[in-house]
């Protein structure tokens, strides 16, 4: 195999566990119903130079690195701008009605 094939195969089990996680939390907060829906991540300002990262009710406290912070804040930046834009390319491509496809299903399941 090459290269591009294993990273193709790498990226498509990523997306196959965050798609699995997506579906598994929307199902549990719509049957449980908790006070504050679960959520797979949450990134929140803390105070100065503080942040807070929450995966899956565990919490990470973090400190804002004191130099270069701008560029590796530009990087990760247009690293997601790169990722979110060839995801909406591969949504389109090949699932241009999945959004309904789910919704129908979804409501077949409450009925």
């Amino acid at each position: 195999m090459t290269w591009t094939k294993y990273k193709f195969v790498v990226l498509l089990s990523i997306a196959a566990v965050t798609v699995g996680i997506t579906f598994t939390l929307a199902n549990f907060n719509d049957i449980v119903a908790p006070d504050e829906p679960v959520q797979a991540f949450r990134f929140e300002h803390a105070g100065s130079g503080v942040y807070r990262l929450e995966i899956l009710g565990e919490n990470l406290v973090m400190k804002r690195p004191a130099e270069n912070y701008h560029i590796i804040i530009n990087k990760c930046g247009e690293t997601l701008a790169f990722i979110h834009s060839g995801a909406v390319e591969i949504r389109e491509k090949f699932l241009p009605d999945f959004r309904s496809r789910v919704l129908r299903i979804k409501s077949l399941y409450h009925e």
